[in-house]
């Protein structure tokens, strides 16, 4: 079957197909037959109708059209085959020659993938991060350990102080009148933390047990509710008691509390081990994104067809929806809480659609230049530790895997993850994993087969350095790193 392959704009091909005569007139035969049994005829047997019939009843063209839609869809998917192009977006047919005892040819227009032309993606000389924790990391984070621990006590006499959780009522006025949405009992005001009204938690501050006072409150003219908007709401409130957070002395009493250690001096050691950890692994991360954009930066320009990004679009706002409905929300929900439209949201997800597909071409394009394989051992690795292998044979689930379309798409994941790993392993004398793939990949982290960097044999022997003198990977779990945000009771 002749396929006239022929390029007619920035990724986008045009196929010409030509089916041959006989092969023209076997379909029209059974199309025929075909049309036959779905009508009524009189004198006629439904599927005996003899084609001049048909016809003669129905007209020429439809009967030539019918055997053109049965055969275009068979033809285009031999014609892809021969000419080994991978459309992207749906295909639109035009016919060219339609008749009886002649060729018919018709011709297909798609979207195709880009080409990638990487530029350097090896030794690019990218410098890993100074690693270094200094001795005011180490004290904040034993201070930020101790606020952890504190506990909250009740002020019988004081004032209110930043930082304080207040039990008071309170009443808000608009013109004089009492606003019932603005009024509460027993609320527990965070002062500090909590920013219900601005500026009104600075004006609780100094106040007394039992004391009552008028707070005005001015909301800004773009505040989020309109009818405040620009308006000045006035609260009465009354504090009913202060609740104030207690420090545990830092001392080695504290550290066996609070931790396996006997000594203060020990506890704030580790602390500085585990946030050496934590810089190493962020150090890490960093080194691996900045590896990865120069890789990509340093590719030729290339335009990715409008058609992936707005699957790419789409993929995204259901994952949004996905996560919305674990919580018993809907996307419309979404929408009114955020003040947002559905045409703004996708404008926001275009530009990280993207980043995502430019990754993910690129990765696949060096997956394919470095001959990277994804085997059934890469599968079986990634797949063992999601089934319970007493229940599930995994060399089978492979196997079966292999007759489902997903298989595919997890087949591109896998060897992007192995490219990921080539280009690290390609610029550094220290090997790693690419468990987590830097922002922008969206082939999934999730996918990578453990323990799998890709395999040295993929890799160009003079790109690789030594085991032995590579340091030992992410030293200690990233369980035990110390959190990052502030914590303490009753926020």
């Amino acid at each position: 079957m002749p396929v006239k392959v022929e390029t007619i704009g920035v990724n986008q091909v045009e196929l010409e197909i030509t089916v041959p005569k006989d092969t023209f007139a076997r379909q029209l035969k059974k199309t025929a037959k075909k049309v036959s049994a779905q009508v009524n005829i009189p004198g006629f047997r439904k599927g005996k109708v003899p084609l001049p019939v048909l016809e003669a009843r129905l007209g020429k063209e439809y009967i030539l059209s019918e055997t053109a839609d049965d055969l275009m869809d068979a033809e285009y998917f031999n014609a892809l085959t021969e000419s080994g192009v991978s459309p992207v977006s749906r295909p639109e047919a035009e016919v060219v020659q339609l008749e009886a005892g002649e060729e018919f040819i018709y011709k297909v227009k798609f979207f195709v993938k880009p080409e990638i032309q990487p530029g350097e993606y090896k030794n690019l000389g990218v410098e890993h991060p100074e690693i270094k924790v200094t001795d005011d990391e180490v004290e904040a984070e034993l201070l930020r350990r101790q606020r952890l621990h504190s506990k909250l006590v009740n002020i019988e006499e004081g004032t209110v102080e930043d930082g304080d959780i207040v039990t008071m009522d309170y009443a808000g006025a608009l013109d004089g009148k009492v606003d019932e949405y603005a009024t509460a009992e027993d609320y527990e005001f965070h002062v500090g933390v909590n920013k219900m009204f601005p500026g009104f938690g600075e004006q609780v501050l100094g106040m007394a047990i039992g004391e009552e006072k008028d707070i005005p409150v001015l909301f800004p003219a773009d505040y989020r509710d309109v009818d405040l908007a620009g308006r000045e709401m006035v609260f009465h409130v009354k504090t009913r008691g202060i609740k104030r957070t207690e420090l545990l002395p830092l001392d080695d009493e504290f550290a066996k509390d609070v931790s396996e250690f006997d000594t203060l001096e020990e506890y704030r050691e580790d602390l500085r081990r585990l946030l050496l950890e934590n810089a190493e692994l962020r150090g890490l991360e960093l080194w691996r994104s900045t590896v990865l954009e120069r890789a990509i930066a340093n590719a030729a320009p290339f335009e990715i067809p409008p058609v992936m990004i707005e699957e790419r679009v789409d993929a995204f706002i259901d994952q949004l929806e996905e996560r919305l409905s674990e919580r018993g929300f809907t996307i419309e929900d979404y929408f009114e809480y955020v003040n947002d439209k559905p045409e703004a949201l996708r404008e926001n997800f275009r530009e990280p659609a993207v980043k995502s597909l430019r990754t993910e071409l690129f990765l696949e394009e060096i997956a394919r230049r470095e001959n990277i394989q994804v085997s059934d051992q890469d599968l079986e690795a990634h797949l063992t530790p999601h089934f319970d292998e007493e229940v599930f044979d995994v060399k089978e689930l492979v196997t079966s895997l292999r007759l489902h379309e997903e298989f595919d798409q997890l087949s591109a994941n896998l060897a992007a993850i192995k490219a990921l790993n080539f280009i690290f392993r390609a610029n550094d004398c220290s090997p790693t994993e690419a468990e987590d793939a830097p922002e922008g990949y969206s082939g999934g982290a999730e996918d990578a087969p453990e323990g799998n960097s890709g395999g040295a044999e993929d890799a160009p022997e003079e790109n690789l350095c030594g085991a032995e003198d590579a340091p030992e990977e992410n030293p200690g779990g990233a369980e035990d790193a110390p959190e990052s945000a502030e914590q303490t009771e009753g926020e």
